[in-house]
């Protein structure tokens, strides 16, 4: 059997104040807006009852405040503003069916008193009170998607081996796997612990003493390469290759086996 045709009537409609014209799809909007809130208010016996959409203000402002729940929203229609609900007329026409559903029908688009059970759940998750579970699956499944998305075009990034040298003799340290992607690392420096402080004073702990602003102090980097010690020239004098601190994130080379790594065979 086909289903029956659905026929939309497109002609504008004249507003109820005798302002600028309508179309139906605006009727529709503020009937169903019309609906919603004075059900919430006839409900909750507040007249300036207003409805709340997002899920945590949802919970807090309609079934914990007011002690009302909504009942019957379809699972095809996203639970948000009318006005923000996509797909032209069939959605609003859903709405409206609904709610003019006799008393009775489990399908009706109803508000209803908020158990003690529903208020505890509301306060602790609001997600469970929410009248579209579907809704919060496919935006949760979503939004996994896109940081999978996310992690894998950041995991195909091309890596660059740069030639690294090292800064006191250009002597060669090893390749430095750079990222063609930016990166969160702004490598900040660590506060020195070994230096002196003020000394502490009575006035310290006094209410009517104006604090001294905290000073940030000496720093230090928080990578080091390290330096290398070897036998050089026919008199085997020792030569060596102080530490040097740097902040790039050195733990990303690859060094060579003259730095301890496993790097071989390559020239600067």
């Amino acid at each position: 059997m086909s289903p029956e045709p659905v026929f939309i009537d497109c002609t504008p409609q004249p507003h109820r104040d005798d302002g600028p014209a309508w179309t139906q799809r605006e009727g529709l909007r503020l009937e169903i807006h019309d609906y919603i809130t004075g059900g919430l208010r006839d409900q909750s016996g507040n007249p300036d009852a207003r409805m709340w959409y997002a899920a945590k203000y949802y919970s807090r402002n309609v079934v914990v405040k007011h002690q009302c729940k909504l009942v019957g929203w379809p699972a095809s229609v996203p639970f948000t503003s009318i006005s923000e609900i996509r797909g032209g007329i069939p959605p609003l026409l859903e709405l409206q069916r609904r709610w003019n559903l006799p008393d009775g029908d489990e399908d009706k688009l109803r508000f209803e008193r908020a158990t003690p059970e529903d208020i505890a759940n509301a306060t602790q998750d609001p997600e469970s009170v929410h009248p579209n579970p579907t809704q919060l699956e496919a935006e949760k499944l979503k939004a996994a998607a896109a940081r999978a998305e996310k992690a894998q075009a950041q995991a195909a990034a091309d890596i660059v081996p740069v030639y690294t040298h090292h800064p006191h003799d250009l002597r060669f340290v090893g390749l430095d796997l750079t990222s063609t992607q930016s990166t969160s690392d702004s490598a900040e420096r660590n506060q020195r612990v070994d230096q002196g402080r003020r000394r502490k004073r009575k006035s310290d702990g006094s209410l009517r003493v104006r604090k001294r602003l905290a000073k940030r102090g000496i720093t230090s980097a928080r990578r080091v390469i390290p330096g290398v010690e070897e036998a050089v020239g026919r008199a085997a004098k020792r030569a060596r290759l102080d530490d040097c601190a740097v902040d790039d994130p050195i733990d990303q080379f690859v060094l060579s086996t003259e730095f301890g790594g496993p790097l071989s065979g390559v020239r600067a």
